[in-house]
């Protein structure tokens, strides 16, 4: 079998067998001395097949994003904030959708607020164990003014 020779920035890819040039490997991979060096494009595809089939690596993945993102809320912020400028049209798309699918849950909470304000309406005990404050659950968002009032306990019930 004749030898294969590379030109010296290209890598042939353990998983695709293809060569690509070292730019499009996982740096961590090339620093490593060992034979099974995987492209950016297979490492994604490995990771998301092990992502979706096993549970305990998809907990432990979830649990590192979370503490990482409880640690670092002003980097997070930057970075969604830096999102946003950079792709306005996709969150207005995003907001538009979000509205067209919640827009009768949007005027039911606009107008109990309003009536609020105005004192047509005032906050009462829990309908269920009569502790203050509470929220106006609405039992139909089709009839805004019908609700019942209940404790945040109780609401998340």
């Amino acid at each position: 079998m004749p030898k294969i020779t590379l030109a010296e920035d290209h890598i042939i890819c353990f998983r695709c067998k293809q060569e690509k040039p070292t730019e499009q490997f996982v740096q961590a991979y090339l620093l490593r001395k060992w034979p099974h060096k995987l492209c950016s494009d297979c490492n994604n595809k490995a990771k998301r097949e092990r992502y979706s089939s096993d549970l305990i690596y998809r907990a432990k993945e979830i649990g590192i994003s979370s503490r990482w993102q409880k640690n670092n809320k002003d980097k997070v912020k930057a970075r969604n904030s830096t999102w946003q400028k950079n792709h306005k049209e996709q969150v207005n798309r995003y907001q538009r959708e979000y509205y067209l699918a919640h827009h009768e849950i949007k005027m039911a909470h606009r107008k109990i607020k309003r009536a609020k304000g105005k004192g047509n309406i005032t906050e009462k005990p829990c309908a269920a164990c009569g502790v203050l404050p509470t929220h106006a659950h609405h039992p139909d968002y089709s009839y805004p003014l019908q609700i019942a009032w209940l404790c945040p306990q109780h609401h998340v019930e």
